[in-house]
């Protein structure tokens, strides 16, 4: 499941307006010559513009038969500037102009307010430009004509430049990790082609292509990133951390996320553990001495088989279950005695009968996963998963039962069997 993106906002910036449409903008009074007011009273015709209006004051005039134009020197006369920069007739101020060149003051905003009149919310002429969809890393990306297509490079550009140079980002998607520049502010939020700055109807993404999307590190100078959407990477397994916005080393209050949407992407699962190798064997039981029982198989592990009868009793011994060395494990019954007579003569004693075979130990439980989701962070930054469980052994196998003994044969008076007197014993079982 991917986690829910969120939304940060961090920064509130208040800045001093270089003119609005409601009050009056820099002035420029022209004298003009005969007929530049296109009155035909001749009286005087004054018109007012928004941040970079101007004032025109005609002359006297004739039948009205020529029209003026107003336009900071009016035809035919000489003008006087006062208190400002001349109007360029298109509304719009000029690169070499105070407050339009990288002297201006226009923090891009999410208004998208140009409150420096250079035509768009930043600095026309103090910026670098960046577009997905129609930029080339070739261009010079200082112009929104010539914008560049990778976030890296723009970046690049902009940090080639004392003091660093914002970068202004159009819509669109960048799949690139993006390392961001100390300094070096991007805002995204532009229309790829006016470069008008509308969040809400220009998404700039910037999909990760390593681990870490977003990575700042070392900041110590005002840096800030706004109005982008800030994708994780996908992992499938190797245990794979991932990374929306990485940050190590960034001075407080110095770098700000504003207006940003970070996506969390799916970290990979661990690699599973090796199946653990079987148990050794256990050994093999030793045969019987006559009725002397042989000892059970040996094991490493404790599970050892079952020793056999005795066959030097009556009744003779049924042979001893195996053991599974304390695990739950069944193990093989031990062999019955074969038939003993001990009071009379009895010339066919019957032999005893094999021990059980143990059974198959089970596999061991598989590890868990860690149970800690936030984990902890290692000494270079990066986050490290809690550690789960270690899987646990498997069961020991069940040793095998020890074989019956065969039958006794006794008689207070004496019998013979197989040309022997007197009291004849059963042969031991063996072991397992």
């Amino acid at each position: 499941m991917r986690p829910l993106g969120f939304v940060l906002a961090c920064l509130s910036l208040t800045l001093a307006a270089c003119g609005d449409d409601s009050s009056p903008g820099t002035s420029t009074t022209a004298a003009g010559g005969s007929g530049s007011t296109g009155m035909a009273d001749g009286t005087t015709a004054a018109s007012t513009g928004g941040p970079m209006g101007t004032t025109a004051m005609g002359g006297t005039g004739d039948s009205g038969s020529s029209s003026g134009t107003s336009t900071g020197m009016a035809d035919g006369g000489s003008g006087t500037t006062e208190g400002g920069s001349e109007s360029t007739g298109e509304g719009l101020c000029m690169p070499d102009e105070p407050g339009c060149g990288c002297d201006g003051i226009d923090v891009p905003d999410i208004d998208g307010l140009d409150e420096n009149n250079d035509g768009i919310d930043g600095l026309a002429y103090c910026s670098v430009f960046v577009s997905a969809l129609g930029g080339d890393d070739g261009n010079g990306g200082l112009s929104p004509d010539a914008p560049v297509a990778t976030l890296a490079r723009g970046i690049e550009i902009a940090q080639g430049f004392d003091p660093p140079r914002a970068v202004l980002v159009a819509e669109g998607t960048y799949v690139e990790t993006v390392t961001v520049g100390n300094g070096t502010s991007m805002y995204g939020g532009y229309d790829a082609s006016s470069w008008t700055r509308n969040l809400q109807t220009n998404t700039s993404t910037i999909e990760g292509t390593q681990a870490r999307t977003l990575i700042a590190n070392d900041i110590d100078l005002p840096t800030e990133i706004d109005g982008f959407t800030i994708v994780a990477r996908d992992y499938v397994g190797g245990g794979q951390s991932t990374y929306g916005v990485w940050v190590r080393n960034a001075i407080g209050g110095l770098l700000h996320l504003d207006y940003c949407e970070i996506v969390g992407g799916t970290a990979g699962d661990g690699a599973d553990g090796v199946d653990g190798a079987p148990g050794p064997n256990g050994g093999d039981g030793m045969p019987a001495d006559q009725g002397t029982p042989g000892a059970g198989g040996a094991s490493m592990c404790g599970a050892t088989g079952g020793t056999g009868g005795h066959g030097d009793v009556c009744p003779s011994e049924n042979g001893l279950p195996g053991s599974a060395g304390g695990d739950p494990t069944a193990v093989g019954a031990g062999g019955s005695a074969g038939s003993s007579n001990c009071d009379g003569c009895f010339d066919g004693a019957s032999p005893g009968s094999l021990g059980g075979s143990g059974a198959v130990g089970s596999n061991g439980m598989a590890g868990t996963a860690g149970s800690d989701d936030d984990g902890s962070f290692g000494v270079m930054g990066l986050w490290q998963a809690a550690t789960g469980s270690d899987a646990s052994f498997g069961f020991n196998g069940g040793g095998g039962g020890g074989g019956g003994a065969g039958g006794f044969d006794s008689d207070p008076f004496g019998c013979e069997i197989d040309g022997s007197s007197g009291p004849c014993s059963g042969g031991g079982g063996g072991g397992a």
